[in-house]
């Protein structure tokens, strides 16, 4: 635990700055990959390597980002991180810490790193684990979420003809979310989430602001 505290430290906003050792921590195999897996044991350890790869995908203007390939790694570790149900071994607090670092980790990769969700899936996934994060630790809820979202166009700011809505079976029973102005795969570039740990309740709010 220490290690890996240090190690955080140390990657601090300097992921550009570590690229020969990118492929030990972050490639196939690699020690942050392994800890922070869905078998490690530990939940404190898993917490820790996500932490530290959130740290990795930091950057401040001016400075170069986190290489692509390894940009999607993290956000897929992010990705896997979130979509993951609490398991009995992991109490609410660290469960809590373990969103908290994953979601800091996307913040950075889509802000600063300026990272692009170009494929509908991807974003689709995205949007699902954050309505599901929004509503995390209120009591008396149990949000069961798919794995994907999809976004609804607007006609009156994505210049689509107003069609009639239909009701059908398939349209009825894929969830859908609507996105603010000329949002779409494409287009998002900007997401800025705020949250915190409610200790007494082990709560958890996210605010979720998508920019085009």
């Amino acid at each position: 635990m220490q290690i890996l505290q240090a190690l955080a430290a140390l990657v601090y906003c300097n992921g550009s700055k570590c690229q020969k050792y990118l492929p030990d921590l972050l490639g196939k195999g690699g020690i942050l990959m392994k800890l922070s897996d869905l078998a490690q044991s530990d939940p404190e350890v898993r917490r820790a390597a996500v932490h530290c790869m959130a740290n990795l995908c930091l950057s401040v203007p001016g400075q170069p980002y986190l290489e692509e390939p390894y940009q999607n790694i993290c956000f897929q570790a992010f990705l896997t991180t979130l979509q993951a149900p609490k398991s009995s071994a992991v109490d609410d607090i660290t469960f809590c810490m373990l969103l908290q670092n994953s979601l800091k980790g996307i913040q950075s990769l889509l802000n600063g790193g300026k990272m692009k969700l170009t494929q509908t899936d991807e974003l689709g996934a995205l949007l699902a684990v954050l309505k599901k994060s929004m509503f995390h630790g209120l009591p008396g809820l149990n949000i069961e979420m798919p794995t994907v979202l999809y976004p609804t166009p607007l006609p009156q700011y994505d210049g689509l003809p107003p069609t009639k809505p239909q009701q059908s079976e398939s349209s009825s029973s894929r969830p859908t979310v609507v996105l603010s102005s000329q949002s779409s795969p494409r287009s998002i570039s900007l997401l800025s989430f705020y949250y915190k740990i409610n200790r007494k309740k082990s709560s958890l709010w996210l605010l979720v602001s998508l920019c085009s």
